[in-house]
């Protein structure tokens, strides 16, 4: 049997161990030893090498840079340092985190300490304005020599309304430079009033509130002018007022610092504040205007950016020129007099309703027809008589059916009309076939044609007489069966006009002048209990009113911009309206609108969304994205305005200001305003349509709100839901 070759050459019994297995053993030897003297010595070297980096760098606790001690070095590790290394290690480690938590907890003790002496020094400031407040003061005079330096106001950065200057005296925070004084502070006048002031920037009169210069007592003839200019004559409208308080119909808020005194009241403006108000709106009038009439003239609406026209689906194919015809009244209102001539001349010569467009019947109602007979009412020109009777006489067939009730659709060449598509059961839609009464009763009044007063009755009736057992009326009603369809339920979308038609009828007739006409608006307080009692809601956090929608017997807690509207036409009712309601419309109109401004006020923008909720987190606000954007609509202003009207409240002039503001800097777009595709951002995204009610609706209400009351007084003229005016029916009108 053959050995093997590594037993062969590896070990010989008989002459031991070969000099190459010799050598191979040493060197295997040799490199154990090296390699157990490397074990031993690399925990020593890894400290010592932690102890340069640290030497040199340092380390960090919490971002706090802390100098290692620079120590000896230990020893060369033995034996008995090896066995203990372990528990060692774990003791350093204890020791360290000790170390670290007591730092930690004299640095919080530090800023405790802190933020007690802060505390403490701001109560013994507040503490000596009090007392240098009770010390009396020598009146200024002007034969007194000026302070050099007068003491600066101390500003509590909590709230920034200090009431006084350091040395007790009043006047705003930061004087005019070589202003002496700002007269001696009472302090038994009026908390916020204490003693006559001068803003030397101006000459006025005021109180101390910072550049706040309010009203000022009958002294007040005593101050100094330090202005550059002579003192100016204190506006006779120039008062305080308290939140509930009526005032004059011309007077006006502005935003700018002097609007509130110290307990959160108004002040009414002068008349000069309330002429730059409105030529504020109407200059956004003439913007819209004319970036139209460059680029889009002719066209339904205006898309800014792209600099030419738009056309929504509600006018089909067709090019009818709804902005030329949406804006007349409002340029007639503005005196804008040279647009409306040429305005006049497009409608006269070009606008032409012989077209093959299947449009909506609701829309170029109230649109059109409503556009045209309020520019009639208003001029006498017949030419717009003839233009409204030409288009009103069109929709006719859409009234052909069973029930009266007509389809939404009408091709305005072919007379054929159909439904939405999108209609639940192609039903016909209840704002759309409920508010068409004002216009066509209207124009039978002056053509002497009693059709259009005649279908429009018969819808009326209809549907008064189908009002349900409970009182809520459906958006859906089909027009061939008269039998309502979805149980959705709103004064917003697909409900809201219908029942501001039921109001504005029986203005219209002169209900309002009446005052005792209770059986001609019965059908409007029949349908607003049953919505006051099951549908109107306070939010549980803040306690806003506002008003539901319901689907299927279930109440949902939301409410749309366009719902909005119910807050000024609660008001509108309150006059003639059963005793048991009065104060209710009343309390419920200005709650409604209060809530409508929250929703403008909640938003970065300060612009409302589309819908609001009131759920959960949700108050006023509104956490889904798609419904989170603004196209121009007026339905919140439109509360402002009834509001101010009906009340007087300086409140709702304050409110409808904020909103021409944010409008101004968030909607103006190219060469004219576009909509927001997210009110919650400060700096929403643009959409690129400028809607043809902004200028019918939106600006007209803006403009009205900063006017006199007899400028389209609610004595003699009734809007329409476009806001374009008809004349009350009265023998004196």
């Amino acid at each position: 049997m053959l050995p093997l070759h590594g037993k062969a050459r590896g070990i010989s019994k008989r002459r031991g161990f070969s000099r190459e297995t010799k050598f191979v053993v040493l060197v295997l030897v040799g490199v154990g030893a090296m390699f157990a003297a490397a074990l031993l010595l690399f925990p020593y070297l890894e400290d010592k090498l932690d102890e340069a980096n640290h030497a040199e760098t340092g380390h960090h606790h919490d971002g706090v840079r802390v100098e290692d001690d620079h120590a000896p070095p230990p020893p060369a590790p033995s034996d008995s340092i090896l066995k203990g290394r372990d528990s060692e290690e774990q003791k350093s480690l204890e020791q360290e985190r000790i170390e670290h938590q007591k730092d930690l907890d004299a640095e919080h003790t530090r800023l405790l300490e802190q933020q007690r002496q802060a505390a403490a020094a701001e109560k013994a400031r507040a503490h000596a304005a009090q007392e240098s407040a009770k010390k009396p003061l020598k009146r200024v005079t002007e034969d007194d020599e000026p302070d050099e330096n007068p003491p600066a106001v101390e500003v509590s950065h909590r709230n920034g309304n200090s009431k006084f200057r350091a040395d007790g005296r009043c006047g705003p925070r930061f004087p005019a430079p070589g202003a002496p004084d700002f007269g001696e502070c009472d302090p038994n006048a009026d908390e916020d009033q204490k003693g006559p002031c001068c803003n030397p920037n101006s000459g006025w009169c005021g109180n101390i509130r910072g550049a706040d210069w309010g009203h000022c007592p009958p002294d007040c003839e005593s101050c100094i002018d330090f202005s550059a200019h002579s003192r100016k004559e204190e506006s006779k409208r120039d008062v305080p007022i308290k939140r509930d308080m009526e005032v004059p119909s011309d007077a006006i808020l502005t935003l700018e610092p002097g609007t509130y005194d110290s307990e959160g009241n108004l002040r009414v403006m002068s008349d000069s504040d309330l002429i730059s108000k409105r030529d504020f709106v109407k200059n956004m009038m003439k913007v819209a205007w004319s970036g139209y009439r460059k680029n889009a003239f002719g066209d339904n609406e205006l898309m800014p950016k792209a600099k030419r026209g738009h056309s929504a689906g509600i006018f089909g194919s067709s090019k009818m020129g709804a902005t030329v015809v949406d804006a007349l009244d409002t340029l007639y209102i503005m005196g804008m007099k040279e647009e409306l001539a040429e305005a006049r001349e497009w409608v006269a010569t070009r606008l032409d309703f012989n077209v093959g467009a299947s449009v909506s019947v609701f829309e170029v109602t109230i649109r059109f027809v409503g556009g045209l007979l309020s520019a009639y009412a208003m001029t006498g020109d017949d030419v717009y008589k003839q233009k409204a009777f030409d288009l009103a006489e069109r929709l006719l067939p859409a009234f052909n059916t069973p029930t009266g009730v007509p389809l939404a659709q009408i091709n305005l060449k072919t007379g054929t009309a159909r439904n939405w598509g999108w209609a639940a059961g192609r039903c016909s839609i209840l704002s759309e076939f409920g508010t068409m009464q004002l216009e066509f009763e209207y124009l039978s009044l002056i053509t002497g044609d009693s059709r259009f007063a005649n279908v429009i009755k018969k819808v009326t009736d209809y549907v008064v007489a189908k009002q349900p057992a409970d009182g809520l009326y459906p958006n859906f009603l089909h027009p061939n069966t008269g039998r309502w369809g979805s149980a959705h339920i709103s004064v917003g979308a697909l409900g809201d006009s219908f029942y501001e038609y039921l109001l504005k009828m029986w203005v219209f007739r002169g209900g309002r002048a009446k005052d005792s006409d209770l059986e001609g608006r019965k059908p409007y307080d029949s349908a607003m209990r049953p919505i006051m009692d099951k549908l109107v809601f306070k939010s549980s956090k803040s306690q806003l009113t506002y008003v539901a929608e319901m689907k299927g017997g279930r109440v949902e807690h939301k409410m749309g911009h366009l719902a909005c509207f119910i807050g000024g036409l609660f008001q509108l009712g309150i006059k003639g309206a059963p005793a048991d309601l009065k104060v209710k419309y009343g309390e419920l109109g200005e709650e409604v609108t209060k809530t409508c401004h929250e929703s403008y006020d909640r938003t970065a923008s300060k612009i409302g969304p589309e819908t609001m909720y009131f759920s959960g987190a949700e108050e006023a606000t509104c956490a889904r994205v798609n419904e989170r954007y603004y196209i121009l609509r007026p339905e919140v202003i439109e509360a402002y305005f009834y509001s101010w009207r009906l009340t007087h409240k300086p409140i709702y002039r304050q409110f409808a200001w904020e909103a021409a503001q944010a409008i101004e800097k968030h909607c103006r777009c190219g060469e004219g305003y576009c909509g927001l595709r997210d009110v919650n951002k400060a700096s929403p995204g643009q959409d690129d349509v400028q809607q043809s009610f902004f200028l019918a609706e939106t600006l007209k209400y803006l403009y009205l709100i900063f006017s006199d009351d007899d400028l389209v007084s609610l004595d003699k003229w009734v809007f329409n839901t476009e806001a374009h005016p008809v004349p009350i029916q009265l023998k004196s009108n």
